[in-house]
């Protein structure tokens, strides 16, 4: 498919604007609160980037970065100037997408089995879809690529989603509604391109639509286009990672323009809730990130401490900067621009007040939620009761109490971590400078005492286990596991049909074998041991019919191998990736 500018779609949303806005009769609240159209609900558009923080905006104080599109978006908007978040990628998404906290959801880490959302919770998507809405979505998923876990498994209607890794940025392999097409072009313009078609076409009835970029997350041994880097090459204090993150953030403003156009020309300001976020705060190297990954990725890619607003930390730390984020609601119609709301809020409050604004309700047998609508805060009709908030960011196999975890409250803050046991006045000191548990140990057990009972509440259920993944599932007969999604049990697998199954283990590294290449493969039942002919890339297992029901595969060597690191710390396993495919006959 041509590229959306190339079909001149946005000329041709100029000529349906008329017919694509609402009857002028709105039923507007007071103070700027969301017109609703008579009988009818708002369309809902929720862009989030990867790793973008506060000091990544030109309307936030960068004075490096010029971003006019997002500084319209941010002045036409009201702000949650205390919005909260995971450190990471994954659990954030998790906790937005169900309102729950990302410990319940089986999602609490990016890697190793720790990814993905199982099947059981029920999404945002879900919901809208079962109540007469249209679902999309348009970009990084990160919450599991194999059924049942796919986005489409989960409330999606219309998928269009990258894996993050395969080929790099440009040109890259989408699946498309469960199709993988080879397109030309860069991905955030791709997947820009895509999210406006898809509005275009649901001009009928709500629809929602989540636009998540790949960007400006760092870069690792992929190209980019450089026009948008050269700005900022000789720039004084810039290093090479924070120089290519300012150019990624100036493609992500040129691709937000066009999407406030095609808002305007359709008439689709008039009906839709938009909101624009981030998933957690910016890569910055600084002696607050103990994390392995970030720190191994913020050293190879070349990061600095790029400018943060004043807060402390960054991605993957409990500090503001890894957990305050931008959020910008901009309601149908008009709105309350340029209004701030310092009340904390969070992920987990997203999908009940998006429920509430649409006049949705979640069916009575799905999951308890924890977060709170806060649609009276922006129609300034309610206040907001004190609470606290809770994130833990313990990047193992299986998280412990009281590590890593911080406790948020509307005055004062709680850290625990590397650092030790650590207390803020936010209201006196938002850049965590000055540790005054010693002060106010009566706070400091208060919170920990809620700390504590959160953490056995939200442990109490599936614990810390992969999702499972379903083999021989009809719409999906071919899985690929990459090596790093393998958890330390190896894949956790529920075998649907019997087989035959073909197993094929692909970009083999003969160099880190000390003997002859070797893999030992257990799929259930079924355990074999085979020697790799020397030089060759792939290893096949054919005919494989492990017993139907849950059950564990796993590959690794055979024999002893040289530990090499291959990822951001972690050790290669000798593969790239192995493939399981379902060749019996159809069901």
């Amino acid at each position: 498919m041509d590229r959306l500018t190339r079909r001149g779609f946005l000329g041709k949303a100029t000529t349906l604007g008329a017919a694509a806005i609402l009857s002028p009769t709105l039923l507007h609240c007071a103070r700027g609160g969301m017109p609703l159209p008579q009988g009818q609900r708002p369309n809902i558009l929720l862009v989030i980037t990867d790793d973008q923080g506060f000091g990544d905006f030109g309307c936030y104080g960068n004075e490096v970065l010029n971003t006019p599109h997002l500084d319209r978006l941010h002045a036409e908007s009201t702000r949650l100037e205390r919005f909260y978040a995971c450190p990471l990628c994954t659990p954030t998404r998790a906790s937005l997408m169900t309102g729950r906290y990302n410990y319940r959801t089986g999602a609490w880490d990016t890697w190793k089995g720790r990814a993905s959302l199982s099947s059981d919770e029920v999404t945002i998507a879900e919901i809208l879809a079962a109540n007469g809405y249209r679902t999309g979505i348009f970009g990084k998923w990160h919450l599991g690529y194999s059924a049942p876990t796919r986005p489409q498994d989960q409330g999606f209607q219309e998928t269009y989603t990258w894996d993050g890794v395969s080929k790099g940025r440009v040109d890259p392999p989408i699946e498309h509604n469960g199709v993988l097409e080879e397109r030309q072009g860069f991905i955030t313009d791709l997947i820009f391109d895509q999210c406006m078609i898809w509005m275009e076409e649901n001009e009928g009835g709500p629809f929602f639509a989540y636009l998540a970029t790949f960007l400006p997350h760092d870069i690792v041994g992929v190209s980019v286009p450089e026009e948008y880097v050269a700005p900022f090459r000789d720039v004084e204090g810039l290093t090479p990672g924070d120089q290519v993150i300012y150019g990624m953030i100036a493609k992500i403003d040129e691709n937000m323009g066009r999407l406030l156009q095609f808002l305007e020309q359709s008439g689709r300001f008039r009906d839709t809730i938009v909101i624009f976020m981030s998933d957690n705060g910016p890569t910055r190297l600084t002696e607050d990130l103990t994390s392995e990954p970030e720190r191994i990725a913020s050293q190879k890619t070349e990061i600095g401490a790029r400018f943060n607003r004043g807060l402390r930390g960054g991605k993957a730390t409990l500090y503001e900067g890894g957990i305050r984020i931008p959020f910008w609601i901009r309601l149908p119609g008009e709105s309350a621009a340029g209004r701030e709301i310092d009340a904390p809020t969070a992920h987990i409050d997203v999908l009940p007040t998006l429920l509430d604004l649409c006049s949705v309700k979640p069916a009575a047998d799905n999951p308890p939620i924890d977060g709170r609508s806060f649609a009276p805060l922006l129609q300034g009709t309610g206040d907001w009761p004190d609470r606290c908030l809770f994130i833990q960011n313990h990047r193992v196999e299986a998280p412990e109490p009281g590590v890593e975890y911080c406790v948020v409250g509307r005055q004062y803050k709680l850290i625990e971590n590397d650092f030790g046991l650590q207390l803020y006045d936010l209201h006196a000191d938002p850049g965590e400078t000055t540790n005054i548990a010693g002060e106010h140990p009566e706070v400091v057990e208060q919170m920990r005492d809620a700390y504590r009972k959160w953490y056995a509440d939200v442990t109490s259920g599936r614990g810390f286990y992969p999702a499972l993944t379903a083999l021989g599932d009809p719409t999906q007969p071919l899985i690929d596991f990459p090596w790093y999604t393998r958890h330390s049990v190896g894949w956790p697998v529920r075998i649907q049909r019997q087989g035959p199954y073909t197993v094929s283990v692909k970009g083999i590294h003969h160099a880190i074998f000390k003997g002859e290449t070797a893999f030992e493969l257990k799929l259930g039942d079924i355990t074999l041991n085979r020697v790799v002919d020397p030089g060759a890339d792939t290893l096949v297992f054919e005919g494989l019919t492990p017993t139907l029901g849950e059950s564990t595969f796993d590959l690794k060597a055979a024999g002893p191998i040289e530990e090499k690191e291959i990822f951001y710390g972690a050790n290669d396993p000798g593969f790239d990736h192995v493939t399981i495919e379902y060749v019996g006959p159809p069901r």
